[in-house]
């Protein structure tokens, strides 16, 4: 009987503890590459999340965030959604680059009617702008971008100098990365 944890590669965390008859079955179990295994004689977690194996912790469940791993959720959050005075819009580049091209071509879009232009928010739902008012959204969307690249771009560099970092799983939500700047 071999005994197992199975686990995201990605954020570390143990999704499965079990045992299987041969080690083949768990390679048959285990058919993506976004999951591993780790055989261990005896284990038990204990109430920190830290996996035991015989008596020796092993941080497998809360593996800590790597270079790599921080900067990808510090761009991913970058780009994400800018809460404005006219609701939550998109704030990557190809939205900024739509924004930006609506409002220089206002006038000459086919879509805008009486003045009025409907545009679509980051959770699908319309809203009719005119230009000073899309202008509005642009302008802020940029603002609110712009202050939270520069907080994430100090936080990731702090992140990094930690001698134990947030885990995958902590930084991919932007309350981490927020409370952090907050809290100093």
């Amino acid at each position: 009987m071999i005994k197992y944890l199975l686990y995201n590669k990605t954020t570390g965390e143990i999704l499965q503890q079990a045992t299987a008859q041969k080690k083949e079955h768990i390679n048959t179990i285990i058919s993506s590459d976004q999951h591993d295994y780790i055989q261990v004689p005896n284990f038990l977690s204990d109430t920190s999340a830290h996996l035991v194996v015989d008596g020796k912790v092993i941080a497998l469940g809360v593996r800590r965030a790597d270079w790599q791993d921080i900067k990808h959720w510090r761009d991913t959050h970058e780009t994400a959604p800018v809460n404005t005075s006219f609701g939550l819009f998109d704030a990557d580049e190809r939205s900024d680059s739509r924004m930006r091209q609506a409002i220089e071509l206002f006038d000459s879009l086919p879509t805008v009617t009486d003045g009025l232009l409907t545009w679509k928010r980051a959770d699908n739902t319309l809203v009719d702008l005119s230009l000073p008012e899309l202008q509005q959204v642009y302008q802020e969307v940029r603002i609110g971008r712009a202050s939270r690249a520069a907080l994430l771009h100090r936080q990731a560099e702090v992140f990094r100098q930690q001698a134990n970092p947030p885990t995958p799983a902590e930084l991919s939500r932007l309350e981490t990365w927020l409370s952090a700047v907050q809290g100093e």
